[in-house]
């Protein structure tokens, strides 16, 4: 992903309140922009996460594949 894709999917996850940001000017480099989980964000992200593993599930039931190779994903 480029930073044309990822900063405005950040500024509406900060919108959304699934994100917070806030400046860091004092670490002796360049200033930052750093994102946190809001308690929001990580009951979605639980969500989507448990929505990805179903439909890992189903593509690997469908194609017949071994779930063994899954465990970096249900990981």
């Amino acid at each position: 992903m480029s930073e044309g894709q990822i900063y405005p999917y950040l500024h509406e996850l900060e919108e959304s309140g699934s994100v917070t940001a806030e400046w860091q000017t004092n670490t002796g480099a360049a200033p930052r922009k750093v994102y946190q989980l809001t308690p929001e964000g990580r009951t979605q992200l639980s969500k989507h996460r448990a929505d990805f593993k179903k439909f890992i599930a189903g593509v690997g039931s469908v194609l017949g594949a071994d779930q063994s190779g899954m465990e970096a994903v249900n990981g």
